[in-house]
C-alpha cells in the first residue's frame, strides 16, 4: 500500500513504486479523499497487464501505456489474491489473517486504497462475483 520499506512487519508495510505520470509520480495526478471501493466488490487482473517476479517483488508492465509498477511486501502479497473471486473483504481477512495483531480499521483502509489505486491505473478491473 504505502510508499516504504517493506519490512514485512504489517498490511501498511509493502511498497508500492508509483507508475511514471500516475498518481504519485512526479506531475502526476494525486488522489485525495477516501477509498470509493465497497468490500464486496471483486476485481480481477486486466488483461492488457503482464507481471514478472524480481527476487520478492513483482513487477507490473501496463502493455498499452509502457507502464511499469513494482509491487513489493504486502502489496505483492495482495496481487497475488486478485483473482477475480476474492472480494475486497476478503483481502482484508486475508491481510489480517498475515499480520496478527494490525488494526482491522488501517488495513481495510489500507487494503482499499490499494484496490482502487490500481482500478485508477487500469492495471485491475471490476469481476462479476462468482
Amino acid at each position: 500500500m504505502t510508499d516504504g520499506e517493506g519490512t514485512g512487519r504489517g498490511p501498511g508495510e509493502g511498497r508500492v513504486a508509483p507508475a511514471a505520470g500516475g498518481p504519485g509520480a512526479p506531475g502526476g495526478r494525486a488522489r485525495r479523499g477516501a477509498p470509493t471501493v465497497d468490500g464486496r466488490l471483486v476485481v480481477r487482473v486486466s488483461p492488457r497487464v503482464a507481471v514478472a517476479r524480481d527476487g520478492d517483488a513483482l513487477v507490473v508492465a501496463q502493455l498499452d501505456r509502457s507502464a511499469l509498477r513494482r509491487l513489493e511486501g504486502t502489496a505483492a502479497e495482495l496481487w497475488a489474491r486478485l483473482d477475480g473471486v476474492a472480494a475486497v473483504d476478503d483481502l482484508v481477512d486475508a491481510s489480517l489473517a498475515d499480520h496478527p495483531g494490525a488494526d482491522p480499521a488501517a488495513v481495510r483502509e489500507q487494503v482499499a486504497a490499494f484496490v482502487d489505486q490500481l482500478l485508477a491505473e487500469g492495471l485491475v478491473e471490476r469481476a462479476e462475483p462468482a
